[in-house]
């Protein structure tokens, strides 16, 4: 920096520091990441089945916390809102690195609105999510204090932390019942029996018990009282709700979208992925036909429409090794394309129902979930959306934005990161 630029004149006896300031924080900080090499993977890009995801995009991030000297770039990991607070989030997938290979930095996105789909199982895990709540990132599980990565880090309710009193009759062991996720170790503050204290400091460690999910404090003696806290502290906010729009079929989020059909006069396109009315079968026994041949009692099958083949016998890998199925979900094919009726080890016959597994697959047992065409006199669906993207393929509601159509989704949740 100049030296007149902050300072007018040279002196002895005085400095003119340049700042602190480096850069904005919106959209991302000027800093160097790379991705924390821990994560587990859960999940593959759809183009390019080399590159495995790690935190994929909308999850809430933070810094690794590292307890020794590093002298290499911070790592961005999935937050959860005990161990790592949430102190942005991811706009794209962030890859696990492989050896000897480049790979484009991670960014640290803040400062943004976002939208992300809401599904209340999981983003209401901590309380129904409502405008102008404050956000945190889910631990990972409700029931247990494994953390299950797939839900790491999403958008949860903040649980601010407070002081609680419980009464009880006397007893050794006291139920904190307001403690009642195990991401959050509730702390004894006091315990006492008629006026007597018992305990009193963290010297006394709950349990989270796993027949009753709750959190458990065991004493040396009986008590009557405890005074214990339990939620988090601000630092673990990580933004605010603006809004949760339904998606439901008398509120259409941007209906307009199911009107944005694919264009089937394209002599490219199978007649047979021409949308018409259908009919869910859950959990259908196919008839046997031969051996690994069985048939679905109806058909023609929807291809578009989703499919599960779950298997109890016996798969021969690749490597001759083998792997015990016992009502496993059999994998789907990795096609560029929406067709249902094409798996890894098994193919459906959309035309005639006949369901044919692979030679190496060893069938006790099959069941079926699919859907088929009611009837092509029915005619094709009014304004079914784009085919694979606002088709409403899992929320039932043709026209949702192909951003929020995921499993579970009844809606749309936007909020502010901070």
């Amino acid at each position: 920096m100049a030296i007149g630029f902050i300072g007018s004149n040279v002196s002895a006896t005085e400095k003119w520091p340049e700042g602190v300031f480096i850069s904005t924080v919106n959209p991302s900080p000027s800093e160097q990441f790379i991705v924390d090499n821990t994560l587990p993977v859960l999940g593959t890009d759809p183009l390019f089945t080399s590159d495995q995801i790690v935190i994929p995009p909308g999850r809430l991030i933070g810094i690794y916390g590292d307890d020794r000297t590093y002298t290499d770039r911070a790592r961005l990991t999935i937050a959860d809102g005990v161990n790592v607070r949430p102190l942005g989030y991811a706009a794209t997938n962030f890859y696990l690195k492989p050896p000897n290979r480049m790979q484009w930095d991670p960014v640290l996105s803040m400062g943004d609105l976002i939208e992300v789909p809401y599904v209340h199982s999981i983003n209401g895990a901590y309380g129904t999510l409502t405008g102008g709540m404050p956000i945190t990132a889910h631990f990972g599980s409700t029931v247990s204090t494994v953390q299950t990565p797939n839900d790491k880090g999403k958008v949860v309710k903040w649980i601010e932390k407070t002081v609680y009193h419980k009464n009880q009759s006397a007893n050794t062991a006291c139920t904190l019942t307001a403690a009642a996720l195990p991401a959050f170790t509730p702390t004894v503050i006091m315990a006492w029996n008629a006026g007597t204290v018992i305990a009193s400091g963290a010297s006394v460690a709950p349990a989270w018990d796993t027949d009753s999910d709750t959190w458990i404090a065991t004493f040396g003696n009986n008590v009557t009282d405890v005074l214990y806290s339990y939620g988090q502290g601000p630092e673990m906010i990580a933004g605010e709700v603006v809004r949760v729009e339904p998606i439901t079929s008398t509120h259409e989020l941007q209906g307009w979208l199911k009107w944005v059909t694919t264009q089937f006069a394209d002599p490219g396109l199978a007649s047979m992925l021409v949308r018409v009315p259908v009919t869910a079968v859950t959990l259908e026994v196919p008839s046997t036909i031969s051996t690994n041949v069985y048939r679905l009692a109806y058909y023609p099958v929807a291809p578009w429409s989703a499919i599960t083949v779950t298997v109890t016998g016996t798969l021969t890998n690749l490597d001759g090794s083998q792997t015990s199925l016992s009502g496993t979900e059999m994998s789907r094919a990795s096609l560029p394309y929406t067709d249902y009726t094409r798996g890894v080890y098994y193919t459906i016959d959309a035309v005639t129902g006949y369901l044919r597994f692979a030679s190496n697959v060893s069938v006790t047992a099959v069941t079926v979930s699919y859907s088929y065409e009611t009837s092509y006199r029915g005619g094709i669906v009014w304004a079914p959306g784009t085919l694979g993207l606002t088709d409403g393929q899992y929320t039932g509601i043709p026209g949702t934005p192909s951003n929020l159509e995921i499993s579970g989704c009844v809606g749309s949740l936007r909020c502010m990161i901070r």
